[in-house]
This record gives structure tokens, sequence and C-alpha cells, in this order.
């Protein structure tokens, strides 16, 4: 009887040991769970198996559309006057540029203006003698012929003729891309390729081979920006260099443009 109630009496003690400690070992484990969950997240192990690189890469592209915007400009004391002259100017202009092979859908008019001001006699050649200069007033008139084509090897002698046939002056000379969004995608899609070669030969020396692709992240594009050549240059600046039938003072050879894009990729290993 004594050793059997010496049995329980051992029981009965380790059962309080197991039921004061028990509960503070899943404790313990649990933090510790909750630590590794943090420090080694979802895909961890995963991540250990894969390689990320990143990739830039610019292309260029050629110029397939100009622009040029010719000024005209008139000028009487007398408004009508000076609004006949204006619109008998630019239809000069449009009619010279028709002439050399440009069409009505490549070409416009805008920013017509017409302003009194003064237009002779202007400054005062000397203000000690207190007279003041006999002014004449007057209106100008001013508009823009624009053209928007095509055919780049034809700027050079839109110039020309335009000024031939009374622009006064070149407000703007530029070139650009008519698909941008073409160019931006030919650019992702080499940065693409030189991600993948990189990441090749990453792989490749370090004794593994190249699995898929797992992530793909887009980083900055940037599409062609338009090129400008000349602002606001004089017609009489051209006819000094050659005139109308000459050449004139500034480049017209369509430069290059380009695109741009960058992209960051994860590809597993195997």
């Amino acid at each position: 009887m004594t050793i059997g109630v010496l049995g329980q009496t051992g029981k009965d003690r380790f059962m309080k040991v197991i039921t004061r400690f028990v509960p503070r070992f899943l404790l313990t484990a649990l933090v510790l769970a909750t630590l590794l969950a943090i420090a080694l997240p979802a895909g961890a192990q995963e991540n250990l198996n894969t390689v990320t690189v990143s990739a830039m890469k610019q292309v260029d592209i050629e110029a397939d559309i100009a622009r040029a915007t010719f000024g005209v400009r008139s000028k009487d004391v007398s408004a009508k006057v000076a609004t006949s002259e204006l619109s008998e100017r630019t239809r000069s202009v449009l009619d010279a540029l028709k002439d050399v092979g440009f069409t009505s859908d490549e070409l416009s008019t805008g920013e017509v203006r017409l302003y009194r001001t003064c237009i002779a006699r202007c400054r005062d050649s000397n203000r000690r003698d207190g007279i003041a200069p006999d002014r004449v007033m007057g209106y100008v008139g001013s508009a823009v012929v624009r053209l928007e084509t095509k055919k780049l090897d034809r700027l050079g002698v839109a110039v020309d003729a335009a000024v031939a046939g009374g622009a006064k002056s070149i407000r703007n000379i530029s070139y650009d891309v008519e698909n941008k969004d073409a160019a931006v995608l030919e650019a992702l899609r080499q940065a693409m390729r030189f991600a993948k070669a990189k990441a090749q030969v990453i792989a490749e020396e370090a004794g593994r081979e190249l699995g898929p692709a797992v992530i793909v992240t887009e980083g900055r594009t940037s599409a062609p920006e338009r090129y400008s050549l000349t602002s606001d240059l004089q017609a009489s600046t051209i006819e000094s260099a050659g005139g109308a039938a000459g050449s004139i003072p500034f480049p017209v050879e369509p430069p290059t443009l380009n695109a741009s894009a960058r992209v960051t990729v994860t590809w597993e290993l195997l």
C-alpha cells in the first residue's frame, strides 16, 4: 500500500511539472515561429533560387515627320489696307508652297493679328531738343503659314519657296516621330532582351540554368522628343545667304531621335 501511495504522489508531481512548464514551452515556440516568419517571409526559400537584374536600352529612331512655321507681315496707315495686304501675302506663300509639290492637307494658316502701332519715324533722334518726333501711326498685321509633311527631303525646298512667296520669317522648323508608342515598345523589347542576356550569363557562371521570369517591373520609359532646329529666323538672313533659289543658313537633314526604357526582371534559377 505504501508503495502505491508513493507512486501516486510521484505521478501527481510529474503532472504538476508538465502543467507548469509545457505552456511556457508552447509560448516560446510560438514566439520563435513568429520571429522566423518575420525574418523569413513567404517565398524566402524560393528567393534563394532566383536572380534579379536591371537593364536599360536606348534605341535610335529616324524622324519621319517635319513641321515648319513661316511668318507673314504687313503694315499700313490704313487697317483695311494692312488686312488686305496680309491676306494677299499669306495666299502668296501658300501658292508658292503648292507650286513646289505640297498639298492643301499639308498646309494651314493661323495666328492672325492686327494691331495699331507706330510704323514710321518712331524714334526720337534728339531727345534733348524737347521736340516730339512726328510719329506715323498705323496698323501691323501678322499671320503664320504652317507646313506639316512627311517629305523630309523637301524641307529645304519648302523654306526657299516660302521666302520667295513673301514669308518674312521662319518661326520654327522641327522634326518628330509620328508613332511614339511604337518607339517606346521597341525600346522595352530590347531592354528585356538585354536583361535576359545578363541573367543568362550570371546563371551560367553560377553553374545553374535560367528558368522562367517570375517578376517583371517596368522602369522609366522615354518617348522620342521633338527636335527643333531654329526659331524666328528672318527671311532677310536667308536671302543674304543665297536667296530663295540658293542655300539656307541652317541644316535641314533629318536628325536621329531616340527612345529609352528600363526594366527589372527576376528569373528562377534551376
